[in-house]
């Protein structure tokens, strides 16, 4: 799934999502859809409940692996352990695409030197980001 669409229930954006075939995901209380649906903006939840949701699924395999991430030097991450870490999560499905985007961050972060001792339970860190 491609895109991701957080509405209320009955309300007409719903039946538009709905409508435009999307299915309903109620682990993430989302509507998911391979295509893009008119005049609707997608949304990306947050990395703490993506990463949350992928740790449940699948036996938390992506915490041990983006403990690895920390044994490197914050400047010296190698691009081959963060393509190594996406490819682990990348499994093709909405939430795998949402946890490439939580790997980016969580790399940003470290790569700007920024404390990341409370990043997989904080969901503004985008904002902080942005305001370094």
């Amino acid at each position: 799934m491609k895109y991701a669409y957080k509405t209320r229930y009955g309300s007409p954006e719903a039946a538009k999502v709905k409508a435009a075939g999307a299915k309903w995901n109620p682990d993430m209380k989302l509507w998911l859809s391979e295509t893009p649906v008119d005049g609707l903006e997608a949304v990306q939840p947050n990395h703490t409940y993506v990463w949350k949701m992928y740790n449940e699924k699948n036996g938390q395999p992506a915490t041990r692996t983006v403990n690895n991430l920390r044994m490197y030097d914050p400047e010296k991450i190698p691009d081959e352990a963060v393509a190594g870490l996406i490819g682990h999560v990348n499994d093709g499905t909405f939430l795998g695409a949402c946890c490439v985007e939580a790997i980016k961050l969580y790399t940003e972060t470290r790569k700007r030197g920024l404390d990341t001792q409370y990043f997989w339970s904080t969901p503004d860190w985008e904002d902080k980001l942005k305001e370094e």
